[in-house]
């Protein structure tokens, strides 16, 4: 994460702050923030296992209850391309 040339980074996790995404990249736009590190967990249960709020700007959750990684994933792609590109 340290070595990687991001203006901010976000992980993604149910116990995050809950936002609508298109929103948040939104305000990210706003702050000239466009290119984004996004960590999405692939957990069958629970979360990260390390402290990974010292290794990120944000923790974030999109929905009320956990999601898989691939509509996570998804859901910053579509959200993504529709502000940034």
């Amino acid at each position: 994460v340290e070595r990687e040339k991001s203006d901010f980074v976000i992980a993604f996790s149910p116990e995050g702050e809950k936002v609508r995404l298109l929103d948040y990249f939104k305000n990210l736009e706003k702050k000239n923030c466009k290119d984004l590190l996004c960590i999405i967990g692939g957990f069958p249960h629970g979360d990260f296992h390390c402290d990974i709020k010292k290794y990120v700007d944000e923790t974030i959750a999109i929905y009320d209850k956990p999601l898989s990684a691939w509509t996570v994933a998804n859901e910053v792609l579509v959200n993504y391309e529709n502000i940034f590109l």
